[in-house]
């Protein structure tokens, strides 16, 4: 069970790297709406300092 959920997690935050990588790499000229993306990539950095956070204490 313990693996299964590393193994989700670990997946979450391949996809979370991902789009974070995606958004940083958009020029600004192509998104409407900054102020979404800023708010996205604030709530993903958010999250990788949780997960960071979780995962030394899981160790």
């Amino acid at each position: 069970m313990e693996h299964s959920i590393n193994a989700l997690r670990n997946a979450f935050a391949a996809f979370a790297d991902m789009h974070r990588a995606q958004f940083e790499n958009a020029p600004a000229s192509g998104s409407a709406d900054t102020s979404a993306v800023q708010h996205d990539l604030r709530m993903l950095r958010e999250w990788g300092t949780t997960y960071q956070e979780s995962a030394i204490g899981s160790t």
